[in-house]
């Protein structure tokens, strides 16, 4: 999530973007409340398949602050990384799903 503050019809408002690999949310807010909403939903991915560089088994399971409702992610080791999730960035560990790294293996999940 960014936070910017910007001018809107002349007036100084704060501009929020919140980013994710499925699309973003834009708001203006002025001291009048919410003055503009924007969505875009990117094109669904096909997910990819289990990197050679990953651990077999989940290290830990943490929880993901931005998923809601106590969600777990499980953390995984990684040869080029130390640390990986699957889908989700957790405090900095490299993402299967946009990692640059990305090796596709036989293993299954």
């Amino acid at each position: 999530m960014t936070i910017e503050y910007v001018k809107h019809h002349g007036k100084d408002a704060r501009l929020v973007v919140v980013d994710s690999p499925y699309g973003f949310l834009r708001c203006v807010f002025d001291e009048g409340g919410v003055k503009e909403i924007r969505t875009e939903v990117r094109e669904k991915r096909v997910n990819r398949g289990v990197c050679a560089f990953r651990s077999k088994e989940h290290l830990y399971k943490k929880e993901c602050a931005s998923c809601g409702g106590g969600t777990q992610v499980k953390v995984f080791a990684c040869e080029k990384h130390e640390r990986c999730t699957v889908k989700k960035p957790i405090d900095g560990e490299a993402v299967r799903e946009s990692c640059s790294d990305f090796k596709e293996t036989s293993q299954t999940e």
